[in-house]
């Protein structure tokens, strides 16, 4: 009789440890939400959003079109919430644990909302590791829309092993209304193999060195960022990073004493965020030059400047000074220097040597 419990026991341990072989190694979509389906019972939880409401399964809100499933799952995003506010599934369960890879990395779902703004989709690690959220944005308005986001280029980073749990972030912004966001058919599916470009980040004007270039390539995790060289031709602090084509980053760039350039919200070139305010770019097909002076959206501009009207002479700009070079003339009798907006920075009329360098602040 012994004898007998013993192999039973046996048995009972090793079907166990194949049971749970199988889950290790697979993620458990689609999400659908639907009774009996993935998504439907799993622990969600709501994080940085204020009183954070429940994260609720509820009947779809506009059954036909894209969407014909009866349920889906709801969050209220609130004013007195962060922007990034979000809900997450629980770790260990769920979605099971899996490695990020050609068969997995690109994620499509349907999204519900009565605002444009940008909806985030991340993984993490049982230690709470990650590579960041991609954000794409939804482009209608109280009705179903399917958005993607492509995690190819983080195929083969040690972060994207042994994921456990993955991260929605339905309206990531700096709102003005509480917001009714709906998300549904969460599938993982094959990425299309891409090549990456090259991407040259550039900036000149800065108020110190050494430069540095700070990005959420690397979850904003290498500060000060990737150093970046002058280009003594050119007068710019450069640094070329490989990244995937079409893909949106924010970035910036940081000066010696470990400072971030300080942007505002409303200009063109940066995310719109108030409270972290960064450059943000979509990238093309291409390799590309992304060119700025510091702490502003003007590009940047040529170091030397040949004169229309008097190819003998040449006006040489750096950070801090200025060379006027002829062969011909050796005083320059007055200079004045006014910036894009009229601002004069420099006025002389004291005849002004030509080929020395003249030191002046052109940044005031």
């Amino acid at each position: 009789m012994k004898k007998k419990l013993l192999q039973l026991t046996t048995l009972h341990f090793a079907l166990f440890s194949i049971v749970l072989l199988q889950k290790a190694n697979a993620q458990n979509t689609p999400i659908t939400f639907e009774p009996a389906a993935f998504g439907n019972t799993w622990t969600w939880t709501g994080f940085e959003n204020a009183t954070n409401p429940a994260i609720t399964v509820v009947p779809n809100p506009n059954i036909g079109g894209l969407n014909t499933s009866a349920n889906c799952i709801k969050m209220t995003t609130l004013v007195a919430g962060q922007p990034w506010a979000g809900f997450e599934s629980l770790h260990g369960a769920g979605i099971g644990t899996f490695t990020l890879n050609s068969t997995n990395a690109v994620i499509k779902l349907l999204v519900y909302k009565p605002v444009i703004s940008d909806v985030g989709v991340k993984f993490a690690t049982p230690a709470g590791a990650s590579t960041g959220e991609i954000k794409v944005a939804n482009t209608l308005i109280n009705q179903w829309e399917e958005l993607t986001f492509d995690f190819s280029a983080q195929i083969g980073n040690a972060v994207n092993t042994g994921i456990d749990q993955i991260i929605f972030f339905p309206d990531f912004n700096a709102r003005t209304t509480d917001n009714i966001c709906y998300i549904d058919n969460v599938r993982l599916g094959t990425a299309t193999p891409t090549t990456p470009i090259n991407v040259k980040f550039a900036t000149q004007a800065t108020d110190s060195t050494p430069v540095y270039v700070f990005g959420n390539w690397n979850n904003w995790g290498n500060f000060p960022g990737t150093p970046m060289t002058l280009n003594a031709s050119t007068g710019n602090y450069e640094a070329t990073i490989s990244l995937a084509k079409g893909a949106t980053h924010e970035y910036l760039f940081v000066n010696g004493t470990s400072t971030k350039e300080v942007l505002t919200s409303t200009w063109p070139c940066t995310n719109g965020n108030a409270q972290f305010t960064n450059r943000k770019v979509t990238l093309g097909q291409n390799d590309t030059t992304l060119c700025n002076r510091w702490a502003t959206c003007n590009t940047c501009t040529p170091l030397a400047i040949n004169s229309v009207a008097n190819t003998d002479v040449q006006i040489l700009l750096n950070n801090n000074f200025i060379r006027i070079n002829s062969q011909n003339i050796n005083t320059v009798q007055s200079l004045e220097i006014f910036d894009i907006t009229g601002k004069q920075l420099y006025a002389n009329n004291s005849n002004i040597k030509t080929n020395s360098n003249i030191f002046i602040n052109l940044h005031s």
